[in-house]
């Protein structure tokens, strides 16, 4: 079941709904005659995101004070992650799609509070340890990557629970994979 809160305010007359682990989206304002479909902002939320400097600086702004912080990066000429990134506390989740990242550097470890990670269509070869350290993540997607192996720590992520990692160049699963205990759902096509 999701857990959500909802949450009026009168003085901007909106009612906004926070989703556990998602941003806050602002169903409608009281006084719209044509209310959007809450419904389908569910389904497709709109994340934060950046395609330029000054727009990745706004959605580090805006991650940072959220209550459930949350990144979306888009910018296709990023090549590695803003140092500001790693000031946003009680990052919960992150996206990075389009961009020219290679490497997911040690520093996201950082993320303890990290539970849903995207990287896709990004030419994305290594993952540094320091990534394994991300105990709570329970969602894990690097697709259409440039991937072909995982570290054996990879194994630490215990709360896994769906892993995708299809349209990489990875021809086998470090040892021990098969023995996350929470893991349900393993996409691995395209490989």
């Amino acid at each position: 079941p999701l857990k959500c809160q909802l949450t009026y305010d009168a003085g901007k007359k909106r009612l906004t709904l926070l989703a556990q682990g998602g941003p806050p989206m602002v169903l409608c304002r009281v006084d719209d005659p044509n209310p959007p479909d809450p419904l389908a902002q569910m389904r497709n939320p709109a994340p934060v995101q950046s395609n330029n400097e000054d727009q990745v600086r706004s959605a580090i702004a805006n991650a940072e004070s959220s209550p459930n912080p949350s990144l979306t990066l888009t910018d296709p000429n990023l090549t590695a992650l803003p140092k500001e990134v790693y000031g946003i506390t009680g990052l919960t989740n992150l996206q990075i799609v389009g961009t020219k990242i290679s490497v997911l550097p040690n520093e996201l470890g950082q993320f303890r509070l990290l539970t849903q990670v995207r990287i896709n269509t990004c030419p994305v070869k290594e993952i540094q340890d320091g990534f394994f350290n991300l105990t709570n993540l329970g969602n894990l997607e690097i697709s259409t990557c440039r991937l072909t192996t995982l570290s054996p720590k990879f194994v630490n992520l215990k709360k896994l629970t769906d892993l995708s990692l299809y349209d990489n160049r990875i021809s086998v699963l470090p040892e021990g994979w098969e023995q996350l205990p929470n893991l349900k759902s393993l996409i691995v096509g395209g490989n």
